[in-house]
């Protein structure tokens, strides 16, 4: 049996395999599922599982308000708080060179991210989502 992170009761696809017992379900809500392996009346040992589901979708970022100016300080903001829990991880690069920045946690899954550009040129910022591209990013 496994119940949603709203506490809602789902019941997964099961296949009898060579290797076992296999259950699949697809998670449609973002959050901790908590699985209950029971054979014959009895919980499996391990059971119930843990699993964190998350949605790198749900990310948003928002750019800088004023266009950058070199040698001061770029901001821009991340709202990850709808994606579930995960790491974020950020790079910021022009042509070949990586350009260093700070990830400020403001707290609730938003994030200010600053950077300090170097030269004019079109900085790209590669944004990871528990090592998942943020699309469009």
């Amino acid at each position: 049996t496994i119940f949603t992170p709203t506490n809602e009761q789902i019941q997964p696809s099961t296949l009898l395999t060579s290797d076992g017992l296999r259950i699949d379900w697809t998670p449609l809500e973002i959050g901790t599922y908590i699985i209950h392996m029971i054979l014959y009346g009895y919980s499996i040992p391990g059971s119930p599982l843990r699993v964190k589901c998350y949605d790198p979708k749900k990310v948003i970022v928002i750019p800088p308000i004023n266009n950058s100016i070199i040698g001061e300080p770029t901001k821009f903001l991340i709202d990850a708080s709808k994606a579930g829990e995960g790491n974020l991880e950020i790079s910021v690069n022009y042509s070949d060179y990586h350009i260093p920045n700070q990830i400020n946690p403001f707290g609730n899954g938003y994030f200010e991210v600053q950077f300090i550009p170097e030269k004019p040129f079109i900085h790209y910022c590669n944004i990871l989502f528990n090592n998942e591209h943020v699309s469009g990013k």
